[in-house]
């Protein structure tokens, strides 16, 4: 049969219980703070280093990403968290020229690549209209419209 427990005991085992569960909920809340701040554990050192932040906008969207020799598994708009260092960045889609950049990474800063414009690689044009002659031509006045 089953023995009834003495408050003592009782107390004793609330006691470690919430003092376990506390830890952990601490030691989560650090965790996920410290990943939320962009540190990793580099594979490589064996070190937890704080990353920075690319974030990847094209014009227009859709491009695969490649950074270094890896290429990143979503297309643009995305962001990625890399280690401090210098890396190689290439965008590119069905259709346009290959963008290509080199960028330098500080830690706990933020680099956006959103000004990635691509650039047809057959370039359409409408026809305009043909005048057989023209007398005179004057500028609007901000010089933008002849």
């Amino acid at each position: 049969m089953h023995s009834r427990r003495s408050k003592r005991q009782q107390l004793i085992i609330r006691t470690v219980v919430s003092t376990v569960m506390t830890t952990a909920v601490v030691g989560l809340s650090i965790i996920l703070l410290f990943l939320m701040l962009g540190y990793r554990f580099n594979k490589d050192q064996g070190t937890i280093t704080q990353g920075g932040l690319v974030q990847f906008i094209t014009t227009p969207p859709g491009a695969r990403v490649t950074v270094g020799s890896a290429q990143l598994a979503n297309i643009t708009p995305s962001k990625i968290t890399l280690t401090p260092g210098t890396y190689g960045v290439s965008m590119e889609r069905n259709g346009y020229h290959t963008w290509k950049k080199t960028i330098t990474i500080k830690a706990g800063t933020v680099t956006w690549l959103n000004s990635a414009r691509l650039v047809p690689t057959q370039i359409k044009t409408d026809g305009l209209i043909d005048y057989a002659t023209v007398s005179s031509a004057q500028f609007s006045p901000k010089a933008r419209f002849l």
